[in-house]
């Protein structure tokens, strides 16, 4: 019996490098699963926590890798966060 494939939804959002926003494309479950996100994390020298706001307009704050998955999986695929070092007022968000 062959193993079943695992379904990745691919994600797209954006990280807070600073204040310039970088594409961050092509994020799936499976690139976590194998510890890819956290080099790309550090790739673009992303470290938690970090900030977005939700559906609502509330500030979240992310804590860890688990936490992240989270909030794109919730906002589903496509998604587009635009991640903050600390939350903002600023009416760019």
């Amino acid at each position: 019996m062959s193993p079943v494939p695992v379904q990745c939804k691919e994600l797209s959002f954006k990280l807070a490098v600073g204040r310039t926003f970088v594409r961050f494309e092509v994020v799936n479950f499976k690139e976590y699963v194998y510890g890819q996100l956290r080099a790309k994390l550090d790739l673009y020298k992303i470290s938690f926590p970090v900030y977005f706001r939700d559906r609502d307009g509330d500030w979240c704050g992310i804590t860890k890798e688990d936490e992240l998955i989270h909030a794109l999986s919730y906002n589903g695929i496509d998604a587009c966060l635009k991640l903050y070092p600390t939350p903002t007022t600023s009416s760019d968000c």
